[in-house]
């Protein structure tokens, strides 16, 4: 099994999926493709496993509508889209490769994701969120079932978990479930017990605040706490952006606490100072467990952020 382009051909054994593709054998195949695409139409493109999309460029001109919103300058560009997506549709098939009615028409936008790259926002769209909806009703709709049946689930959820914050960490459930499957009885040996039930309680909970949590989106390019940190310490925050900056630590004993606006001052409460923190609290009864210790700093040290933010904190701080 192989591909040849301009004379140049590429032979691979074996096909591999459930992964993105990377440095595998499929991966001959598709980025000889989209190399091939990029030198004769200028697209871009990438590919996850065997799934394609390509990307046409225009010219920068400035915030607008895109097509959907009326741009002049977008709809003027539309049908020029069309003729390379027919071209791309043209290289496949002269390849043979079969392709599906899982495509869509060239757009501003994925058919399931909204990227809008001037917000610098993923959303989820009505289309992709009925979906993975309709994926959670009907697993809590059964009363058993396989583990090919939860892994189609696991899968949209992990794959929109990109443009849906805090969704990922709902699917570890899902995953016990789905267990090491090691042949296709396995995949498919229907079953329910009490793995199926935890995970019919979680998804439970994520149907009844899906729509809030696809509401909020997901940021494509996220600004990490390390990255603010490193930008206070070095004076570069950006403007009108208000940090305040806590650091903790926990012993045996208590937990002491600073609270900073500015890199180089200390808060200190009222009453009891101390040098280098801001105050310290001991615990009422020892805490055998480290991390409880840990967790208390934590709660405390937000107490004292909270309360360092707001505008009337003379009550606190000096």
């Amino acid at each position: 099994m192989g591909i040849m382009i301009n004379g140049h051909c590429f032979c691979f054994a074996a096909c591999q999926f459930g992964h993105r593709t990377s440095n595998g054998p499929l991966a001959v195949l598709t980025d000889t493709i989209l190399k091939y695409l990029s030198r004769e139409r200028n697209l871009d493109g990438t590919c996850c496993v065997d799934e394609f999309i390509f990307v046409s460029h225009i010219d920068e001109h400035g915030e607008c509508g895109g097509v959907l919103g009326g741009c002049a300058e977008c709809v003027r560009l539309a049908p020029r889209a069309r003729i390379e997506q027919e071209f791309t549709h043209e290289v496949l098939d002269d390849l043979y490769t079969r392709r599906n009615t899982k495509g869509h028409e060239y757009a501003q936008q994925d058919e399931y994701i909204e990227v809008d790259t001037i917000k610098r926002w993923f959303k989820l769209n009505s289309k992709g969120l009925a979906k993975l909806k309709a994926g959670i009703t009907e697993i809590l709709q059964v009363q058993a079932c396989s583990s090919r049946d939860m892994s189609k689930l696991h899968g949209k959820m992990m794959n929109y978990s990109t443009c849906v914050q805090r969704l990922r960490p709902f699917t570890a459930p899902l995953r016990a479930f789905i267990g090491s499957p090691k042949s296709d009885w396995d995949w498919d040996e229907v079953r329910g017990g009490a793995q199926l039930s935890n995970a019919k309680r979680i998804l439970t909970f994520v149907f009844e605040n899906i729509d809030s949590m696809a509401s909020l989106g997901a940021p494509i390019w996220p600004l990490e706490p390390s990255t603010v940190m490193h930008l206070w310490t070095s004076g570069r925050v950006p403007a009108g952006m208000r940090v305040v900056v806590t650091t903790w630590d926990a012993s045996e004993y208590g937990v002491a606490f600073s609270t900073r606006k500015v890199p180089s001052r200390i808060e200190h409460c009222v009453g009891r100072q101390f040098e280098h923190v801001s105050s310290v609290a001991t615990f009422g009864s020892p805490l055998e467990v480290q991390a409880h210790r840990e967790g208390w700093g934590e709660a405390s040290a937000h107490l004292s952020r909270k309360r360092a933010a707001t505008r009337n904190h003379s009550a606190l701080y000096q």
